[in-house]
C-alpha cells in the first residue's frame, strides 16, 4: 500500500513538472501565440480579425491588448511605437509570464519568428 502510495505521488509529481506551458494561457495568449508561430511578414486579414477580437474584448489583460496590437500592425516587424508599447508589457511585473514572453518574441521577429522562439510558441499553443 505504502509503494503504491508513493509511485502515485511520484507520478503526480512528475506529471505536473512535465505539463506543458501553455496550460496556463488564455484564449487571447493562446490566439497570439498561433498567429505569430505561423506568421510570415504580416498577419492575414483574418488573423487581423482575430486579433481585434481580443483588443476589444473586456476579459483580454491590457498586456494582451498591447501584444494583439502590435502583432496587428506589423509590417514584416513591428513598428516603433509598437516597439515602444512592447517594451512597457516586457517591464510590467503585473503583466502575465507567457504575456511578457510573447510581447519578447514579438520585438524580435524579422518577417518570422526565429527557430528558437517558434519553439516556445508551440507550448503556449
Amino acid at each position: 500500500m505504502k509503494l503504491q502510495s508513493c509511485v502515485l505521488s511520484f507520478v503526480l509529481v512528475c506529471a505536473s513538472l512535465a505539463a506543458p506551458a501553455g496550460w496556463a494561457q488564455t484564449d487571447a495568449t493562446r490566439t497570439i501565440a498561433t498567429i505569430l508561430y505561423n506568421l510570415n511578414h504580416f498577419p492575414s486579414e483574418s488573423e487581423k480579425a482575430s486579433l481585434e477580437v481580443i483588443t476589444a474584448d473586456a476579459a483580454s489583460s491590457e498586456a494582451e491588448k498591447t501584444v494583439a496590437r502590435a502583432l496587428m500592425n506589423m509590417q514584416h516587424k513591428v513598428g516603433e511605437e509598437d516597439a515602444a508599447a512592447l517594451e512597457k508589457v516586457l517591464a510590467d511585473e503585473s503583466a502575465s509570464p507567457e504575456t511578457r514572453e510573447l510581447a519578447r518574441i514579438l520585438l524580435s521577429v524579422m518577417h518570422k519568428p526565429a527557430e528558437a522562439d517558434r519553439e516556445k510558441l508551440e507550448t503556449m499553443m
